[in-house]
């Protein structure tokens, strides 16, 4: 029961993304913010290696919190740091909640892919991935303000929403 209403909830999301009325996100480097918290995406550590994770953390205007997203032909988005060149995924290509997002070399795999769809009710946008067809959100509490907190996909609810700002 549990797949089919996940399989329902990702239709509609890609029906909504599809609509001539619904939004698309650019193609651009971005600072991505956390809205519940109004921290922002982050690799830990400035990370350069695979295996660097993505936290939150306080506002920086540094490139290891800048992101190059790229809409793919399937629809969906590659999230590239911009200070390694790596991209972000689900962590060994798992999708039980949990999972934590890594930074890794491209290999054209659905664990690398994202949805990235307007929230039409609180505006901001949701990140959900195409493998695990679950959503961005933080380790513990969804109001975790911690700098360094970090970021899994998970299916629980209320789910985090982003706002993309452009660095240029």
């Amino acid at each position: 029961m549990k797949t089919c209403i996940k399989t329902f909830i990702v239709s509609v999301l890609l029906i909504l993304s599809s609509n001539t009325f619904a939004q698309i996100l650019e193609d651009g480097e971005y600072f991505i913010q956390i809205s519940k918290t109004g921290k922002y995406l982050a690799i830990s550590d400035n990370n350069f290696m695979n295996g660097g994770l993505l936290v939150q953390w306080d506002f920086a205007n540094r490139d290891n919190h800048k992101f190059i997203v790229k809409k793919l032909k399937d629809g969906t988005y590659s999230i590239m740091a911009k200070h390694s060149g790596l991209y972000l995924n689900a962590e060994g290509a798992k999708t039980e909640n949990g999972v934590r997002v890594i930074q890794w070399d491209w290999v054209e795999q659905d664990n690398m892919k994202w949805y990235i769809v307007r929230n039409q009710k609180e505006g901001g946008w949701y990140i959900m991935g195409k493998q695990s067809q679950k959503r961005l959100n933080l380790t513990g509490k969804v109001n975790n303000t911690t700098n360094g907190s970090v970021i899994c996909i998970s299916d629980f609810y209320p789910e985090q929403v982003f706002s993309f700002y452009k660095t240029k």
